[in-house]
């Protein structure tokens, strides 16, 4: 509709230029070419085709406005309660890749983009917070990765969803929670060589970023599968000149003692949470959440130990801007713990594959949730009838153009008028006006231009035409002339 009022606006410009206007040169081209700012163009057309220009922009601004204003919320009873479980949002095109590596990074890109900068402080004040499709930040010092609903059940609710529709889901899940532990043993040398001798050795990253020289160590002594798992991890000073990735299995020796003094434990459990998905059309995310400390059964733990050659290169770019450049961030230890608990969900997931015969026989990763509410919201208009008017304009705008255009068909203006009609046309005695302008186009005055229907009376000339066109520039005065319907004009 927009291009169709650029189609008819000019020709009844043109018109209304000839028939009551000044019949100025200098109009016709500005009209012409759309451009407000050529000189000695009258104030009134500036004024006209600025608006012209403005109107497409602010009807598109109105409609956005208008067109999604509200929501409708409706409970959604009468569902069979949904499958959840130890599952990760499908990764589109990527998806062969499915192992601990991608999907720790998938998960927990949310939350290194919201922490990528200082000037951003964490939401402490807002918690829990959440990021991503199951990403939960409890607290400074604990985070949460919750069990969601499977990919079939996505895909099934996606598919049922109208236009402008959204599912939000709450509901009871389990979920894999660390929580950064400051007991005063980890000081103790009976506690690391039983650490040492459970994990079989320190696994140690290089810092690359670090002009200081600092590695980024992994301990992962094995777990009981009753209380769930812990790990030892931290950015510490090199001792050794480690070179990308070394392994230490002397709890005493000097890289070591340096990683034990830098160190920080987290414990890795699994938990009762509730979480908040709004699932649309397109993605799941997850909106809220909170989680209760009540413990489920561990043995999903027991045997599923991050691999630190996959999970060390990860971790060391999510949290290896801590050592140096960062170190004194607020976001470091909730980056700490949400990236331990993502490790070690990953690697549950990987172990525990979804559709699987291990997956799905165990009902504490696999399971149909309790205290399940679905409210479906639908994006309504805000102020209908307005939405109609601003929608109605440019149409009614187009037949007000088009009906005028018509009423004034005797003016001698026709949609070809242009350089090309007016030089076919034009007085050679009155060009005198222009000289001088044939370089810069500009003119220091306005410059008159008749428009008259002549005689048809050189033998030269169409026999059949009733007249022809004449332009004339700088007569002081403006004659005005009309066409009669029917007759032929050249």
């Amino acid at each position: 509709m927009t291009l169709c009022v650029k189609r008819l606006a000019p020709t009844l410009f043109l018109i209304l230029e000839a028939q009551w206007g000044s019949s100025n040169l200098q109009n016709y081209n500005a009209i012409l070419t759309n451009s407000m700012w050529l000189s000695q163009t009258a104030l009134l057309w500036r004024t006209i085709l600025f608006i012209l220009v403005l109107l497409p922009l602010g009807l598109s601004a109105a409609y956005k406005q208008f067109a999604v204003g509200g929501t409708s919320t409706a409970i959604i009873q009468n569902r069979p309660a949904g499958d959840y479980g130890l599952v990760a949002a499908p990764l589109g095109n990527i998806n062969t890749m499915n192992n601990s590596i991608y999907l720790m990074i998938n998960a927990n890109l949310p939350f290194m983009t919201a922490s990528s900068s200082d000037s951003v402080l964490p939401p402490f004040a807002d918690l829990p917070k959440a990021y991503g499709y199951n990403t939960l930040l409890l607290s400074n010092t604990s985070a949460a990765l919750l069990d969601m609903p499977v990919p079939a059940n996505v895909t099934s609710i996606q598919q049922s969803l109208k236009e402008n529709e959204s599912w939000q889901i709450s509901a009871s899940v389990n979920a894999t929670v660390t929580r950064y532990n400051t007991s005063g043993e980890v000081r103790n040398d009976t506690f690391w060589q039983n650490a040492f001798n459970q994990s079989g050795n320190l696994s140690s990253f290089q810092l690359f970023n670090a002009d200081s020289g600092y590695n980024l160590g992994l301990l992962l002594p094995r777990d009981t599968g009753t209380d769930g798992a812990y790990c030892l991890i931290g950015d510490y000073k090199d001792k050794s000149k480690v070179y990308w990735l070394e392994f230490d299995s002397d709890y005493n020796s000097p890289n070591s003692r340096s990683f034990r003094s830098a160190a920080m434990m987290f414990n890795t459990r699994r938990e009762k949470c509730t979480g908040t998905w709004r699932v649309t059309r397109s993605k799941i995310s997850l909106v809220d959440g909170s989680c209760t400390g009540q413990l489920t059964k561990q043995s999903i733990m027991n045997g599923n130990q991050p691999y630190p050659m996959d999970a060390l290169p990860v971790l060391y770019h999510s949290l290896g801007q801590y050592s140096i450049t960062r170190e004194g961030s607020p976001w470091r230890l909730p980056a700490f713990t949400t990236s331990v608990a993502t490790m070690h969900w990953a690697r549950l997931i990987w172990m525990n594959q979804y559709q699987s015969s291990a997956f799905a026989s165990n009902s504490e990763i696999y399971y149909q949730a309790t205290d399940e509410v679905i409210a479906s919201t639908n994006l309504t208009m805000r102020d209908p009838w307005l939405l109609y008017l601003v929608l109605s304009i440019q149409p009614l705008l187009a037949i007000i153009l088009f009906s005028l255009a018509l009423l004034f068909y005797s003016t001698p203006i026709h949609k070809g008028f242009g350089l090309v009609a007016i030089l076919a046309g034009i007085n050679r005695d009155s060009l005198g006006s222009v000289q001088g302008a044939a370089l810069s186009g500009e003119l220091v005055k306005p410059i008159r231009m008749d428009i008259n229907v002549c005689p048809n009376v050189s033998p030269d000339q169409d026999a059949q035409a009733a007249g022809r066109i004449e332009y004339t520039l700088g007569r002081t005065q403006h004659t005005r002339t009309s066409l009669r319907h029917g007759k032929k004009y050249s």
